[in-house]
């Protein structure tokens, strides 16, 4: 196991955080090339980034994408619309099983099969970096926090693209 952090600062190598029942740390920080181990929930990594990035709070990006999209449950949360940063939750933020994934690193999602579907793995994500993660959710709930993430995308470069008058691929 790596050295446990105090803290962690979101960045475009990070790939999900997921909760750990630990008494030494609290976040699993999966990146593009390795594991973190951090005491620090993924909630507060979540606020912090907001906050570091555009001084702004994580209440203050879910009322913004609430406002444009209507989603009001599961928010996708932009942490940095110039990097092409977004992460969505697979549970409700306050839901002790909630995973935040990183939007820009998911290569595919998956039914995994009837046969060996069980309570903590019904649905699967495979990253970019050929890390595959079991979710416990259905593979609807996850298509669809995907798609909800892509219409945000979509929306905050649609407004980046008439505000400059070019379009910001990320």
């Amino acid at each position: 196991m790596s050295l446990v952090t105090t803290s962690y600062d979101i960045s475009l190598q990070t790939v999900a955080l997921l909760p750990a029942r630990d008494i030494d740390y609290d976040t699993i920080v999966i990146e593009e090339n390795k594991t973190e181990y951090v005491r620090q929930t993924a909630f507060n990594i979540i606020n912090e980034a907001c906050l570091k990035r555009d001084w702004t709070t994580y209440e203050g990006r879910r009322d913004a994408v609430i406002q444009q999209t209507n989603f009001k449950q599961k928010t996708p949360i932009p942490i940095d619309i110039h990097q092409g940063i977004y992460f969505f939750p697979t549970h409700s933020p306050n839901n002790m099983d909630n995973i935040w994934i990183a939007f820009h690193h998911i290569l595919s999602i998956g039914k995994i099969p009837a046969r060996e579907r069980t309570k903590d793995a019904q649905s699967i994500v495979y990253f970019k970096n050929r890390y595959a993660l079991k979710l416990s959710i259905s593979f609807h709930i996850l298509k669809e926090q995907y798609s909800r993430t892509l219409q945000c995308v979509m929306i905050i470069n649609e407004a980046k693209t008439d505000q400059d008058g070019i379009l910001s691929l990320n």
